[in-house]
């Protein structure tokens, strides 16, 4: 959300996470229909270990944005 008084979506945020995620070795997507949603679908067999990988990679993403 671009602004949280007025709630305005704010996909090009959205579209700038998916491409660092992905640079970096996550795979996830948007949804919705503004596209600001994130749509994370791990494999049924994901174990514990991948599971913290994959939100370490997403928070090194968000950490990459922010900067």
């Amino acid at each position: 959300v671009k602004d949280k008084k007025t709630k305005e979506p704010a996909p090009d945020q959205t579209r700038q996470l998916i491409n660092r995620c992905a640079e970096n070795g996550l795979l996830i997507g948007a949804v919705g229909i503004f596209g600001n949603v994130i749509r994370v679908a791990p494999p049924l067999t994901i174990n514990e270990a991948e599971a913290h990988e994959s939100l370490d990679i997403m928070e090194k993403s968000l950490l990459e944005l922010e900067e």
